[in-house]
């Protein structure tokens, strides 16, 4: 979900390490999920209903909806990003290397759970295991049903990055950005309201009155043990996505190659790539039926930039309304 897609650019998480790789990765829906963190219904009841009746935040007051100055909130992602920061070239995106204080970042990457915990608490269903070179995603929503497993900082990293108070950072950077490349959102159905107005929920915990559900999950990239591929290939994610960026926890110690994220962009008609699910996992990419997926030998595709998997470096973007 890194520096996600547009009508002319894409990205393309690469891998060739022989480790494990670490990312907070955090994004947004403009509307209702199309996968679950549960494949059961009766999960997803019991988590909105939980959440409904037990939520009660636990981060620091200036990191609340209350708090005058956001930049003060130790964990904020955005704290030192500004709207001056967005460059709009071949999407809008920011790029931050230091994106957290050393302190707080030392904190949290001591904190950062184990990759068993996050290999059970990912919303993959057939989780047997460390496989080879895949994605694992522990959701906020499943998080907050498993505080007691992981380190209180990071519950509170969580709670914070999907309020309605993070959400009001995002607009302060992106909201310039956000109006003009979505200017679909918010525009459909009998409600018409402007993005400031709209209702946030944590995802999965959504009613009928939430208009944007945010979402922050920790996540790691298991070790490549075979042949070097890619988690995911140059691939457009849903439209349904508003914003997306990832944090890197890149371990130390970590010398290998590889593990940028790369952005691309369609110079001329990119076809996407229609393969089967045994051949995507094969070439180490996402089976997900919501990212459409390309291949990077398409000479219609062009190379613009990477960004290295880099300690405590900050991408994040705002795709465009009309699809390649």
């Amino acid at each position: 979900h890194a520096l996600d897609h547009n009508s002319h650019a894409m990205d393309h998480n690469s891998h060739v390490m022989d480790h494990n790789s670490h990312a907070l990765d955090h994004n947004s829906d403009g509307m209702p999920a199309a996968t679950m963190v549960s494949s059961t219904k009766q999960e997803k009841v019991r988590i909105a209903e939980r959440w409904r009746r037990s939520n009660k935040p636990s981060y620091p007051k200036e990191c609340g909806p209350r708090s005058r100055d956001l930049a003060q909130c130790p964990f904020n992602i955005f704290r030192d990003v500004h709207p001056v920061d967005v460059v709009m070239d071949p999407f809008p995106h920011v790029i931050k290397a230091e994106a957290l204080p050393k302190e707080m970042y030392a904190e949290l990457e001591a904190a950062y759970p184990s990759d068993q915990t996050l290999a059970e608490l990912a919303s993959s269903q057939d989780n047997k295991g460390l496989k080879n070179n895949f994605r694992f995603d522990a959701p906020g929503a499943r998080i907050m049903l498993n505080k007691s497993r992981v380190d209180p900082l990071w519950v509170n990293f969580v709670e914070f990055h999907t309020s309605p108070a993070f959400y009001k950072e995002v607009l302060r950077v992106f909201g310039d950005a956000l109006l003009e490349e979505r200017s679909d959102f918010g525009k459909t159905g009998p409600e018409k309201k402007a993005l400031k107005d709209m209702l946030v929920k944590l995802r999965y915990t959504a009613d009928n009155n939430t208009n944007v559900q945010l979402d922050c999950q920790i996540a790691m990239n298991s070790a490549v043990r075979k042949e070097a591929g890619s988690v995911r290939g140059p691939h457009l994610d849903a439209m349904g996505e508003l914003f997306s960026g990832f944090l890197y926890f890149r371990q130390q110690g970590d010398n290998s190659t590889g593990g940028e994220l790369q952005i691309y962009e369609c110079e001329e008609a990119c076809e996407a790539l229609k393969v089967q699910e045994a051949a995507k996992e094969k070439r180490g990419m996402s089976t997900k039926k919501n990212h459409e997926h390309f291949d990077a030998k398409d000479p219609g595709l062009k190379l613009v930039s990477a960004v290295p998997y880099a300690r405590n470096s900050l991408t994040h973007s705002d795709p465009p309304s009309d699809p390649l």
